[in-house]
Parts: structure tokens; C-alpha cells; sequence
């Protein structure tokens, strides 16, 4: 017989882990958001704003994906889902300390490319065909503000 402690563990693991498995999917939700909101404004950040709705969507996936492994493996007790689990933690903690000293050795340029690339828009605003006449004035009226500084 199971004794009480094993099942509040049991229990407590299906529910943490269901916890989990919504909050992937509700980064699932905002990086499809954030794909749809800022495709107007890809001139000014280039694929940077694009490349981290993606990032984040992904992270949702991974999220999901384990929180599904560790809520099936503690309702059925099953060995191996269980032990895919915490491999898959093993590997989501990895990423996310290299995701972070990456983040932290590169705070600065975020900013820079963010600038550099609003100040190429300004010089290509009446340039025929550049797209950027739309996008800037887009940004101007939702903003209430006239430049990129």
C-alpha cells in the first residue's frame, strides 16, 4: 500500500506540473500575440522583435512539452516518463543559465540596434518603395512621438 506521503508528493507533482502546462501555453499565446502586434513595426527592429516572439514561443513548446511528460508520469507512476521528465529538466536549466549570461553579455546592444535601425528608416522614409512611409507614420500616431529620438 501507498502510504499518504507518497500520494501528497504524487498529487502535489500533477499539480505543479499542470500549473506549468498552462503557463506554456500561455507563452505559447503571447508570442503568437506579439508575432501578430509587431509585424506592422519589422522595418524599425528588423527581425529582432520577430526573432523573440518566435524564442518565446518555443520556450512555451519546451514548457509544455515537459509539464506534459511530468503530469502524465505522476498520474499513471510511470518510470520513464518520470525519468524524461527530469532529464528535461536537467536540459531546461542548462538553457536557461547559458540563456542568461548570454542575455546579460549582450544588454547593452538591444538598444543600439534598435536606434541604428530607426535612424536607417529615417534616411529611407521618402526613398520609393521602402515600405518605411507606413510603418513610420503608424508608429508616430499609436506613439505621439516624431523620430527615433
Amino acid at each position: 500500500m501507498v502510504s499518504a506521503g507518497m500520494k501528497l508528493i504524487k498529487y502535489l507533482l500533477f499539480i505543479f506540473n499542470l500549473l506549468f502546462f498552462f503557463g506554456g501555453l500561455a507563452l505559447i499565446i503571447v508570442g503568437a500575440l506579439l508575432q501578430t502586434y509587431f509585424k506592422d513595426y519589422l522595418k524599425f527592429t528588423g527581425d529582432s522583435v520577430s526573432g523573440a516572439a518566435i524564442f518565446i514561443i518555443i520556450v512555451g513548446l519546451v514548457v509544455f512539452l515537459v509539464a506534459f511528460f511530468g503530469c502524465l508520469g505522476a498520474y499513471r507512476e510511470n518510470h520513464c516518463m518520470i525519468s524524461t521528465f527530469a532529464a528535461f529538466l536537467v536540459m531546461v536549466i542548462l538553457v536557461e543559465l547559458s540563456v542568461g549570461i548570454a542575455g546579460y553579455a549582450m544588454r547593452n546592444k538591444v538598444e543600439s540596434v534598435l536606434e541604428d535601425n530607426m535612424k536607417k528608416a529615417v534616411d529611407e522614409y521618402l526613398s520609393p518603395g521602402s515600405g518605411y512611409i507606413a510603418a513610420w507614420d503608424m508608429a508616430q500616431k499609436e506613439f505621439k512621438c516624431c523620430g527615433p529620438k
